[in-house]
């Protein structure tokens, strides 16, 4: 069962953008330092059966059609969530059977084996925030008990797990690419054994392509990531609004369905599995943008940004980093940070434009009463940006929101 729609409060736009967007510095070869020249990891684009669709959850949703999955099935998925890992598989009528995660985010292999887990298909394995999961031996567990195993790497492209790439090891990966790349759209359903030539997937209308392409741009001009192009941005957006004013006009009364659905949920940035998607591919626009832009400078300055925000806020006052250091080989999405009392400042911090965000809300109640952890880690885990396109101007403006929202809590409940 669907959890209920709930109302949010309404924050300001980000100050600085919650996720990579496009600039000049985007096409940038040179490295971030001496040593980050010389880093080179594998990715899960770079497995040999990939197909480019417009988010993770589609690619979900496609990798469990493929595995059979559908009703009277069920599928192991973590109690601490995304919505949007949930949504494909209800969207396939199978029934999601959530299971508690150990302290570190781990899946609890021993918990699993103690549990019925007849009529179980397949298991979702998240590397959550881009820490891989010990695959070696949840696949082997998985695979004595002919379980499929899908890796949910919408927080995962770059790296290792167990010593093989980040994603290599399931059935099929997940890809979310909007949460690496500064792109409107784009996932990718990846394999390292099943091909994938019989997927037929279509191309968007060329509304959508040239949606996706210039918001790409729009979003860079919006945060000043294009210097000299300043200028041009206004006219720009109004090609950009007086194109959809046509294509509305030209939609009306033609379509049952509202015209601000036509484009993926994901790139919205809304829950939601869209359907009329499952079988669209990514645009060229988005493609050619992840297939082209240096990988190096991705990796160093995630990297890099993780580390700074490390050093900064590990001496706040009830809070810490949620993992202990950062390990070689692992590619930040963001930055976890633990928060014994959320309360005190998320609204401060929200209010100020820090582009922090958790995941608030859970599926259902199973979720909860199999985990009773899941609601906590839900309001606890603040996510922070790490990615490449932060100046260092920005993280210095975002640590200092931090360090003043948790200075004015304290001094409130010292008052």
């Amino acid at each position: 069962m669907a959890p209920e729609p709930q109302s949010s409060p309404q924050f300001p736009d980000p100050h600085v953008p919650k996720n990579p967007v496009l600039g000049w510095s985007s096409f940038s070869r040179a490295p971030v330092s001496d040593r980050d020249s010389t880093i080179s990891l594998p990715s899960v684009l770079s497995l040999p059966h990939k197909r480019y669709v417009t988010s993770a959850r589609v690619a979900i949703a496609l990798a469990l059609q493929r595995l059979g999955v559908g009703p009277g099935d069920r599928v192991l998925v973590p109690a601490y969530h995304c919505l949007s890992m949930v949504e494909p598989i209800v969207f396939c009528g199978a029934e999601p059977c959530f299971f508690a995660l150990t302290p570190a985010l781990g899946v609890p292999l021993d918990a699993l084996a103690a549990r019925d887990l007849s009529g179980v298909r397949a298991l979702l394995v998240t590397h959550y925030f881009g820490f891989p999961q010990a695959m070696e031996a949840i696949c082997a567990f998985a695979r004595s008990r002919g379980i499929a195993v899908v890796e949910d790497c919408a927080h995962a492209v770059f790296g290792h797990a167990d010593g093989r790439p980040i994603g290599s090891w399931g059935d099929y990966a997940a890809v979310s690419l909007m949460k690496f790349f500064p792109v409107y759209d784009g996932g990718c359903l990846a394999s390292a054994v099943h091909p994938l030539d019989d997927l037929d997937l279509q191309s968007p209308s060329g509304r959508f392509e040239a949606k996706a392409l210039l918001n790409s741009i729009e979003r860079g001009l919006r945060y000043r990531r294009f210097p000299g192009m300043q200028a041009a941005a206004q006219t720009t957006l109004m090609v950009k609004d007086a194109m959809w004013r046509g294509f509305k006009r030209l939609r009306a009364g033609r379509d049952s369905v509202p015209f601000a659905y036509h484009d993926p949920a994901a790139s919205e940035g809304v829950n939601g599995l869209d359907p009329a998607w499952l079988d669209r591919r990514m645009s060229f626009a988005s493609q050619q943008l992840v297939e082209h832009l240096p990988v190096a400078r991705i990796v160093a300055l995630r990297r890099r940004n993780y580390l700074r925000l490390d050093a900064a806020l590990r001496d706040l006052p009830d809070a810490h980093p949620l993992f202990d250091r950062l390990p070689d080989g692992v590619v930040p999405y963001v930055f976890p940070l633990w928060v014994g009392r959320p309360d005190r400042v998320f609204v401060r911090l929200k209010t100020d434009g820090v582009p922090l965000f958790r995941w608030e809300r859970l599926w259902n109640e199973d979720a909860i009463r199999v985990d009773p952890l899941s609601a906590r880690r839900a309001t606890e885990i603040f996510q922070l940006p790490c990615h490449q396109e932060l100046t260092d101007d920005d993280l210095t403006w975002i640590i200092e929101r931090i360090h003043a929202a948790f200075a004015a809590a304290v001094l409130k409940e010292a008052a």
